[in-house]
C-alpha cells in the first residue's frame, strides 16, 4: 500500500482553481493563515507560525497517511516495511535528543549555499517529523501528514524539488503553505541509512518561488550534504554503543569481582572458625563446616571461571550486541 490517501499523476492544478483560491483569500484574509511573522529572503531567523508546526504527533496510522501522493514517482510501502524503517530510525538514538554542533553546522551551511532562510535535518517518525537540527525555525516538529519530507521517503528519487508549492496539488492546501511560514520553495534530499532506509531529509525551504528549482550540480550538492548528515548519525551511534558497551563491561566485571570477594571472605571466616574451635566442636559440626569449606572453594572456582567466560562473551559480542 502507499502511505497516502488520494493519488495524483499531475502535481499541478488548473489556473482557475488557483485564481479562485486567491480571490477567496482576498475576500477573507483569514483563509490565508494568521502568522504574525513575515518571511523575507535571506532572513536566517524566520520562525513562522510555530503553532502550525506543533500539530498533534500522537496520530493514528490513518491520520499520518499523506492526503495526496505523486503516483508516478512514489514507491509502494507496506506497513511491515514502514515498521522496519521506524525501527531503523530508533536504532540511531537521535529522536528528541539534544542538538549537536555537527548537525547544526551542516544545516547552517546548507542555508547559505542554497540561499534559503530555513534549513532542516528532519527525521520522519510515526506521526510526526522531528527536527534534529534547524536553522530559521523555532518549532521542533510538525505532524507527519503535513510534512513535505514525508513525501521524500516515498519518492523513487533521493531528492524532491518543489519550485512552487502553491501550484503543486500535493501541497497547495497544506497549512504550512496557506499559513504559518508560507512555504513556496522546497528541496529535500533523503537521509539514506547504510541499511538502505530513508530516515528523513536534509531540506532547504523558502517563502519565495523558484521556478528554476535546483540545477543538477545543486541537487548533487544537497545529496552529498545529506550523506554527511547520515555519516554523522552513524558516528554518533557508534560512540553511544561503544560507551554503552564499556559501561556494561564494567558492570559485569564489578559484579563478578564482588561475588568472588564475598565467597573468599566467607571461606576465610569458615576457616577461622575451624582453626579456633575445632577442639571444642563435636565431630558432626566439624564435618559440616569442612563440607561448607569445600563447597565454598568449588563455588569460588566456578565463579572465577564464569567471570572469565562472561567477559569473553561480552568482548566477542562487541558494542550493541548483548
Amino acid at each position: 500500500i502507499l502511505l497516502g490517501g488520494k493519488k495524483t499523476k499531475s502535481v499541478k492544478t488548473s489556473a482557475r482553481r488557483t485564481a479562485s483560491k486567491k480571490a477567496q483569500e482576498q475576500d477573507d484574509p483569514s483563509l490565508a493563515g494568521h502568522s504574525t511573522h513575515s518571511m523575507k529572503s535571506g532572513d536566517s531567523s524566520i520562525n513562522g507560525d510555530a503553532a502550525s508546526f506543533s500539530d498533534d504527533s500522537s496520530a493514528s496510522p490513518v491520520e499520518w497517511k499523506l492526503p495526496l501522493v505523486d503516483e508516478d514517482n512514489s514507491e509502494p510501502q507496506s506497513m511491515e516495511q514502514e515498521l522496519q524503517r521506524l525501527q531503523a530510525l530508533q536504532s540511531y538514538f537521535v529522536l528528541d535528543s539534544e542538538g549537536e554542533d555537527q548537525f547544526d553546522s551542516i544545516t547552517g551551511l546548507a542555508s547559505q549555499i542554497f540561499d534559503t532562510p530555513i534549513a532542516l535535518v528532519s527525521l520522519v517518525d510515526l506521526g510526526r517529523q522531528w527536527f534534529l537540527s534547524r536553522v530559521g525555525l523555532d518549532a521542533t516538529e510538525t505532524a507527519r501528514k503535513h510534512a513535505f519530507c514525508a513525501h521524500v521517503i516515498l519518492n523513487k528519487h533521493k531528492i524532491l524539488v518543489v519550485p512552487d508549492a502553491t501550484q503543486d496539488a500535493r501541497f497547495q492546501d497544506n497549512p504550512l503553505v496557506t499559513g504559518g511560514i508560507k512555504i513556496r520553495f522546497y528541496a529535500g534530499a533523503a537521509l539514506v541509512s547504510p541499511e538502505g532506509y530513508k530516515l528523513g531529509t536534509l531540506c532547504v525551504i523558502s517563502d519565495k518561488v523558484r521556478p528554476q528549482g535546483l540545477s543538477d550540480s545543486q541537487q548533487n550538492m544537497l545529496h552529498e550534504m545529506a550523506g554527511m548528515v547520515v555519516n554523522a548519525m552513524v558516528a554518533r551511534r557508534n560512540r553511544m554503543l561503544k560507551q554503552d558497551y564499556q559501561e556494561r563491561l564494567q558492570k559485569v566485571t564489578q559484579a563478578m569481582v564482588e561475588t568472588t570477594q564475598h565467597l573468599d571472605q566467607t571461606k576465610t571466616q569458615v576457616q577461622q572458625v575451624l582453626d579456633r574451635q575445632s577442639w571444642d566442636m563435636d565431630h558432626e559440626d566439624t564435618m559440616q563446616l569442612t563440607e561448607l569449606m569445600r563447597s565454598l572453594e568449588v563455588r569460588s572456582k566456578i565463579c572465577s571461571a564464569t567471570t572469565r567466560n562472561v567477559l569473553l562473551d561480552v568482548v566477542k559480542a562487541g558494542p550493541g550486541q548483548s
